[in-house]
């Protein structure tokens, strides 16, 4: 199908080849309406004419396309031009999980491997929370990008858990063998507890530098998934700490009720294990060919009670710095097989490959979206920074979503400069500051020592949780992060203050009628899930009452209680502390209700 290139496929102007598989090839386009470039993944035409198939086709767009999270491809537009038929998705830039692996050779550092699990883990949470089931996860449907942010690809062969068509052949097993859960390789009926099966098979090879089943032909791999226990994976890599070799063998317990209820779940049970918390250990059972033996099931994992989501603040004022603290190690940052086969029996299996394909090369969203804003800037109070306390980690919560449309107060990537301005956000210059538009950002530049500058889409909230993604851009000190729950006018505004620092710190101030406070929520902490310099962070809140939870990269890391200030708008800033000069990007602001964020990101 290499003669598309150069055509037009609907309002796709399609440039080059991307890749290929058994179901569809993939072509980078551009499409002129957005000024944007798509992955165009195109059914072949032969399989068009196969009803039940372009049926399937249809099924897999039209889920994928109603799932709208972070760590998911987005698909943009499902259609149909002269007898072709094709989904558009965002174009990613950087690498698939599978070819990072294979040019690791070997096992990945155990930091960059929670950081990738854990993403992963937050966007099967999300999909299985509305009854969709992925059931091919593995290296090359994991794309790697930018910082090691990591997208989901190919709901091709999602099936609603609620019920709906079954698409598939009755009795069919469709995944692929390395990745199969036992009760794909038998053909009997899956719920998400498959996918987290293939997650731990994932996170096994990422510890280890190899699968837990190995051998000659596909046939040997899916009798080994239901009938041999996996070689513990600190027998091949002995730097795995026992607890996170717990969570992989729960992961990989061969009976669906063994294993971790959800995915959000697991995330938990591995931020435990890596802080050091006791995790319910699984031990593989003694199994006899054909079937595990029948063990009880380990019991569920309860997560700690969750905070409900906060309220905005608006405005903005000076405020006192956490001095430059001392640094903190941080994270590091082909064809798709899709396997149908029918039933497992002991003389011969029949397999068919017949999808596949990778968004391979390099595929990149164009964001786009609402926000509202005030950007003012402010002198910075001087303050005593308490010692720095190195904080423990509790638990990886599912990463929140950003555009969907239940529950979502406010949601801007800043797409669009007329749209952001539309929405409130003021691009401005000043004597202490900047605040500039740039291709789906705002930055700010700060130009004082001890001066922040924030900027604040319009709104009042109460409960609410809010959440933003940005970077330092020059060099040195900076902090940057969420102001919130903003009230009162410029000689009584009271404020919190959730920021980061380049030097791997957090903190909670606040400023009541004011004042700043003698003593912060939160004092200047350390903490490894920040990304050091140059490097782009994800900061949460979620705020109800006076319960305050913070999140750092889709981790929690601090709970506190304060009923200071109740209510107020929600805006992003940034501070210089004792550098002269300080830039940073950001490339989003979402905020959710109460609901909608305890929903996404976990209880």
């Amino acid at each position: 199908m290499d003669n598309l290139i150069g055509k037009t496929l609907g309002q796709y102007q399609i440039l080059e080849l991307a890749g290929k598989g058994g179901m569809a090839v993939v072509y980078k386009a551009h499409q002129p309406s957005l000024n944007r470039y798509v992955a165009l993944k195109v059914l072949p035409a032969y399989l068009a004419q196969d009803e039940q198939f372009v049926a399937r086709f249809r099924q897999e767009a039209l889920a994928a396309a109603a799932l709208r999270h972070p760590n998911i491809m987005v698909i943009y537009d499902v259609g149909q031009a002269e007898d072709i038929y094709y989904i558009a998705a965002e174009y990613l830039e950087g690498s698939t999980l599978a070819q990072v692996i294979e040019r690791q050779r070997g096992p990945l550092p155990i930091a960059r491997t929670i950081n990738v699990i854990n993403q992963l883990a937050s966007a099967l949470n999300f999909a299985h929370q509305r009854g969709l089931v992925h059931r091919d996860v593995k290296p090359s449907n994991a794309f790697i990008g930018p910082d090691d942010h990591v997208t989901l690809m190919d709901f091709g062969i999602v099936k609603a858990l609620t019920g709906g068509m079954q698409m598939t052949r009755t009795g069919a097993a469709i995944g692929t063998p390395e990745y199969m859960s036992p009760e794909q390789a038998e053909g009997r009926s899956v719920d998400q507890r498959s996918d987290i099966y293939s997650l731990g098979v994932l996170l096994y090879q990422l510890l280890t530098g190899r699968v837990p089943f190995e051998a000659k032909s596909p046939t040997q791999i899916l009798l080994a998934h239901v009938t041999q226990p996996p070689t513990p994976p600190t027998q091949i890599n002995p730097s795995i700490p026992r607890a996170v070799e717990a969570v992989v063998l729960r992961a990989l317990a061969k009976r669906p009720e063994e294993r971790f209820g959800t995915a959000g779940e697991m995330a938990q049970a591995l931020a435990r294990a890596v802080a050091g918390a006791p995790v319910q250990a699984f031990v593989a059972p003694t199994v006899v060919p054909g079937r595990p033996s029948p063990t009880p099931p380990p019991p569920a994992y309860t997560p700690p009670p969750s905070t409900p989501p906060p309220s905005p603040a608006y405005g903005s004022q000076p405020y006192t710095s956490p001095p430059p603290p001392p640094p903190v190690a941080r994270t590091s940052g082909g064809a798709v097989n899709w396997l149908l086969w029918g039933g497992l029996g002991l003389a011969a299996l029949a397999f068919v490959c017949v999808l596949g394909f990778v968004f391979c090369g390099a595929f990149g969203s164009l964001g786009g979206s609402t926000p509202t804003p005030t950007a003012p800037l402010v002198a910075r109070a001087t303050a005593t920074v308490p010692p720095v306390v190195r904080a423990t980690p509790t638990t990886a919560l599912p990463r929140p979503t950003t555009t969907s449309s239940a529950g979502i107060l406010f949601n801007d990537t800043f797409g669009s400069q007329q749209a952001s301005e539309s929405n409130g956000w003021e691009f401005t210059s000043g004597d202490n500051a900047d605040w500039t538009w740039s291709a789906n950002a705002i930055d700010i530049s700060i130009h004082k020592k001890d001066w922040i500058g924030w900027n604040t889409p319009e709104g009042t909230f109460s409960d609410f949780g809010a959440e933003t993604e940005a970077q330092a851009t020059s060099s040195g000190y900076a902090e940057y992060g969420l102001i919130f729950r903003i009230s009162g006018d410029s000689d009584t505004r009271s404020y919190y203050l959730f920021g980061t620092t380049t030097e791997g710190k957090y903190f909670l101030q606040k400023k009541v009628n004011g004042k700043w406070a003698s003593t912060d929520p939160v004092s200047v902490t350390a903490s490894q899930y920040i990304k050091q310099g140059k490097t782009k962070n994800r900061l949460a809140v979620r705020a109800a009452g006076s319960q305050i939870s913070l999140y750092i990269n889709g981790f929690l890391v601090k709970t506190v209680n304060d009923d200071s200030v109740d209510s107020g708008s929600v805006g992003v800033f940034a501070g210089t502390g004792d550098n002269d000069q300080t830039d940073v990007t950001f490339s989003r602001l979402t905020i959710l209700t109460a609901e909608r964020a305890a929903a996404d990101w976990g209880k």
